[in-house]
């Protein structure tokens, strides 16, 4: 077991939050998520006793006369402690998972950001090897390296476009990393955040369904959901930040997103029948709805009692088809337009000429060919039991 130390820092931002944690509870935390069950914080400044993550056993010794960099400091207590040791310095900020990154060496490593020590993992007495881990680190010591610390931090949180979709990737991150930078630090939670994109995403469906021949509010209707689907980035973007995320969390996630796109289906067809007056289109929003809310509960059966899970993207379809990091196939293009990013914004563009018709025909479509999709899976998980749980002969 890796014994992990913390050289507190020392700098004036010692006590400040940057993006949701002080310094020394980001390592802490990074530490933990990395499978660390002890640290011992080396205060070298008077501070506040850091948050640290549950599981995580916290020592903290005053070592106001230590002032050496981590492998110094590494080489000191090599033989003070049985296994490795790994230092680090929380004067500087580190990626999320560089933790469990400097974990991963077998051997004596420096680690260094610039020209600046700012990690150190040792095994033995032998010769530590330098590794620059520039862009994997940001010394907050030297001008603007609390600028380029956020940056490092923001940009971390992005995902592949095969993951947050065409509109999500190039559209809605880039507003929803500005508007988590500026709320992670507040006392709103990412569940708060959550709730709150499902109350626009209702809001905004109630204002399709009755607005009747005021295309005005139809439209405004489809921003708010619109919106509701960008800002709902925002709370896996701060519970990143902040280790902040739990299954109850995601869990919320994926069912408001799921019952708002069911509400809007409804909302389309009652607006469409109301301009037509023909009730068929009001069937064919219900049934969608009806149908997609179906399949969903096919999904969250296994995701709660195999995967143990409230994301979806956990899910693993019997046909084989996993989440990848980069499109590869037709197919793998072709999923991006059935994604909530892509359809939202679709619709909304779509409202803005008045063919909500047409939003409503193609998005029931996409939740026809979903439950379809979820019957081939019970399928052929009927044809080979047990094959989720490893128990498939």
């Amino acid at each position: 077991m890796m014994n992990v130390f913390v050289l507190s820092n020392r700098t004036e931002r010692k006590d400040k939050k940057l993006l949701g944690l002080t310094p020394d509870s980001r390592i802490l935390f990074q530490a933990k998520a990395a499978g660390a069950t002890k640290a011992v914080l080396l205060r070298r400044a008077a501070l506040k006793t850091p948050l640290a993550p549950d599981g995580l056993k916290l020592v903290l010794e005053d070592r106001f006369d230590l002032d050496a960099d981590p492998e110094k400091v590494a080489r000191m207590l090599a033989g003070s402690v049985d296994g490795p040791v790994c230092v680090f310095d929380s004067e500087a900020i580190f990626q999320r998972d560089f933790a469990a990154y400097a974990f991963a060496h077998g051997s004596n490593t420096t680690f260094k950001a610039g020209s600046r020590t700012v990690a150190a993992v040792r095994f033995d007495a032998a010769i530590s090897v330098d590794e620059d881990i520039a862009g994997r680190a940001v010394d907050t010591t030297t001008p603007g390296g609390i600028k380029a610390a956020k940056k490092m931090l923001l940009n971390g949180l992005r995902k592949p476009v095969l993951v947050d979709g065409i509109v999500g990737y190039y559209i809605m991150r880039p507003i929803t990393l500005r508007v988590t930078s500026v709320i992670v630090n507040t006392p709103i939670r990412p569940n708060h955040v959550t709730a709150f994109c499902m109350i626009l995403g209702f809001l905004g469906a109630a204002m399709v369904a009755v607005a009747g021949n005021r295309a005005w509010m139809m439209q405004v209707g489809m921003l708010l959901y619109f919106a509701g689907a960008t800002l709902d980035c925002v709370d896996g973007e701060m519970a990143r930040l902040k280790y902040a995320g739990s299954y109850i969390g995601a869990w919320f996630d994926t069912i408001s997103d799921d019952f708002t796109t069911a509400a809007m289906l409804v909302a389309m067809g009652f607006y469409q029948g109301q301009m037509t007056g023909n009730t068929l289109w009001v069937i064919i929003g219900a049934t969608a709805a009806l149908v997609f809310l179906v399949g969903e509960v096919w999904v969250y059966y296994w995701l709660a009692t195999v995967y143990h899970s409230g994301d979806v993207l956990d899910f693993q379809w019997a046909t084989g088809r996993k989440k990848k990091p980069s499109a590869e196939t037709f197919t793998d293009y072709l999923s991006l337009m059935a994604k909530r990013d892509f359809f939202s914004f679709a619709l909304l563009v779509m409202s803005l000429f008045g063919l909500v018709s047409w939003g409503l025909v193609w998005l029931s479509f996409m939740m026809y060919v979903f439950i379809v999709y979820v019957v081939v899976d019970i399928v052929l998980s009927l044809k080979n039991r047990g094959w989720r749980t490893g128990s498939s002969n």
